[in-house]
């Protein structure tokens, strides 16, 4: 799929203040120094990870994992030629596990492999997790960005 932005200014309002230009690019007004430029972005990132595993004794292991960051970044320049610009990151994770039962060794090896297998990092040979009798897991991740320019005169 292509967009093409360049349409003549004059063809859908008339024209008068600069429009859109050739190949997509906005064309902004000439309006010399007291031209005021501001920019702001943010980007929201989340996730949430659930596991619930089932040995074959009837031990039952829940894990849940949230995550959520936010950067944000944002820039001025003045009618002056002088400027601000301003950035800030935030985070946050949290992570509960419980357990009904008492896990074995062999249990909590295999939960293990698991957790490793699930997080990619398990070896290439294949599972060997015998004490599992089932597992259920689940993961959602939401990006959300927007910007947002403004020129005035």
């Amino acid at each position: 799929m292509q967009i093409s932005l360049s349409q003549p200014c004059a063809q859908h309002c008339g024209g008068g203040h600069g429009g859109w230009g050739k190949g997509g690019r906005v064309e902004r007004p000439r309006t010399g120094p007291q031209e005021i430029r501001e920019s702001a972005s943010t980007v929201r990132v989340s996730s949430k990870t659930d596991l619930t595993v089932e040995t074959a004794e009837g031990d039952r292991i829940t894990i849940s994992l949230e995550a959520r960051a936010q950067l944000s970044a944002a820039a001025r320049q003045g009618r002056d030629g002088g400027g601000a610009s301003y950035a800030s990151a935030s985070s946050q994770s949290r992570i509960e596990i419980g357990v009904q039962g008492q896990l074995s060794e062999a249990e909590l090896a295999d939960l293990t492999e698991l957790i490793g297998a699930l997080s990619g990092e398990g070896g290439e040979d294949g599972l060997d997790i015998g004490t599992i009798a089932s597992f259920d897991f689940q993961q959602t991740r939401t990006v959300e960005a927007g910007s947002l320019f403004r020129y005035a005169a």
